[in-house]
């Protein structure tokens, strides 16, 4: 992995999210993405097992 290359450990490395964005990506793109992403995040993380 790119990070684990660069000297970070596994655990990092597997929780880091790599965004790539270019002059071609227009503002409403990017706000798409400031607006998004957060959910997406929410989502992907492990969630706490329920209480019973």
């Amino acid at each position: 992995m790119f990070l684990t290359a660069l000297g970070y450990d596994e655990a990092l490395s597997r929780s880091a999210l790599r965004v790539s964005l270019s002059h071609d990506n227009t503002e409403e793109e990017i706000a798409v993405l400031n607006r998004e992403l957060p959910r997406i995040i929410a989502a992907l993380r492990p969630q706490p097992p329920a209480v019973s």
